[in-house]
């Protein structure tokens, strides 16, 4: 697949600097944050303290002693409260800067760090890269840059299109307020995320209990993530339910392109499946 064009939309960005910062983050997210270099990149997952999701996030160790983190537009207030809640005694701060550019891109082939920013350099005219990496989605190769709020270009941000979503959804990677909500298990949400963001060796994290006993049980959660698609015809909606062929609803659309889409599917539906949604039917498949 070639370059396609880069788009940009918001990201909000949380710095978190201080000599403790690594200690901190480390006891905080699911990813082994201290074991990460300068320039490094990895994603974590933020968690409430009985384990649900509060925020995916993308963490670049900046220095030593100063990380940013970056997480959906609208999730960095919540995050940042989340953290705030257990910094106590902690010589770090936290900082809040919403409404960061994300500039990302669907590109045929990437090599190092210096290629990825020459794929970007024309998107980048006039902003302040913060931090820049490819996002490691399953059978897809996407870069993108997180930079520094550019008020000049908001009017023009939104969020990504049909084209970028769809990519997203072929390689099963959810996304917060999507798949990833308050009433998210980490381990419902697909193979990818848990690889991606969760380090099973590093030590104690808050939420660490539900994550290391669900993970002992085989991930045998209630529901899954699943690819649905339907026929070249069909728009599928967020929100519809998916029934089986009694008429029973098994699931729901988390996200949509077009005809392609995922859903939280009832783990008694052995995939793949073929499901009804509004009168349509629809595969259901593993991620």
């Amino acid at each position: 697949m070639g370059n396609t064009k880069a788009e940009l939309f918001t990201r909000d960005v949380l710095w978190c600097r201080g000599p403790d910062s690594a200690t901190f983050l480390q006891g905080q997210l699911t990813q082994d944050v201290a074991g990460l270099k300068v320039g490094g990149f990895a994603w974590s997952l933020l968690l409430q303290p009985q384990g649900k999701v509060v925020a995916l996030m993308g963490v670049a160790r900046i220095s030593e002693t100063e990380f940013l983190l970056d997480t959906a537009s609208g999730f960095g207030e919540p995050a940042a409260n989340r953290l705030s809640r257990f910094k106590l005694r902690t010589d770090c701060e936290l900082e809040l800067v919403p409404l960061g550019i994300c500039v990302r891109r669907e590109v045929a082939d990437t090599e190092n760090h210096q290629s990825m920013l020459d794929l970007l350099a024309e998107d980048l005219v006039g902003l302040a890269p913060l931090s820049v990496r490819e996002t490691g989605w399953p059978g897809a190769q996407v870069i993108e840059a997180v930079c520094a709020p550019d008020t000049s270009l908001l009017d023009g941000v939104r969020a990504p299109s049909a084209a970028l979503e769809r990519v997203r959804i072929l390689a099963g990677v959810p996304e917060c307020g999507s798949e990833l909500t308050e009433d998210t298990i980490p381990a419902e949400a697909g193979a990818w995320l848990i690889a991606a963001t969760v380090s099973f060796t590093k030590g104690c994290y808050v939420g660490q209990e539900l994550v290391a006993r669900v993970d002992s049980r085989g991930s045998n959660t209630p529901r899954k993530l699943r690819r649905v698609t339907a026929a070249d015809d069909v728009e599928l909606v967020v929100g519809a339910p998916l029934t089986d062929a009694e008429g029973a609803i098994v699931g729901a659309i988390t996200s949509a392109a077009s005809a392609v889409g995922l859903a939280f599917i009832s783990r008694r539906v052995e995939v793949p499946a073929v499901l009804n949604c509004s009168g349509s039917p629809i595969q259901a498949d593993p991620l």
